[in-house]
């Protein structure tokens, strides 16, 4: 059986920042939603019939917010295995080879 290389390009990392960043708009946004009511003097007891107006408006940031994570983490994976190539696959990644990946990211 012939093994993958690691330096081949992997769209797998862009999957898991589209990921990360539409979950992190699902989890803030109804926050920020709480703290927008808090500081304009709004009541902030919302009742159980109202809990889908903390969603209003999601939609745009979660795509934005995915689409960004998804290039940032995708070309910082892909640039970390490429920098990586030539050492052994147990090893970590040397800490230098990480600053380069993430400054190109």
């Amino acid at each position: 059986m012939a093994e993958k290389s690691t330096s081949s390009f992997s769209a797998v990392s862009f999957v898991a920042g589209c990921t990360a960043g539409a979950a992190g708009q699902l989890v803030g946004h109804p926050l920020d939603t709480i703290k927008v009511y808090a500081q304009t003097g709004k009541s902030t007891g919302i009742k159980w019939s109202e809990w889908r107006l903390l969603f209003r408006g999601l939609a745009g940031p979660m795509v934005s917010a995915g689409a960004i994570q998804s290039v940032n983490l995708g070309l910082y994976e892909n640039f970390r295995r490429r920098l990586d190539s030539g050492s052994r696959s147990d090893s970590q990644t040397p800490l230098p080879m990480v600053a380069a990946a993430a400054a190109t990211a």
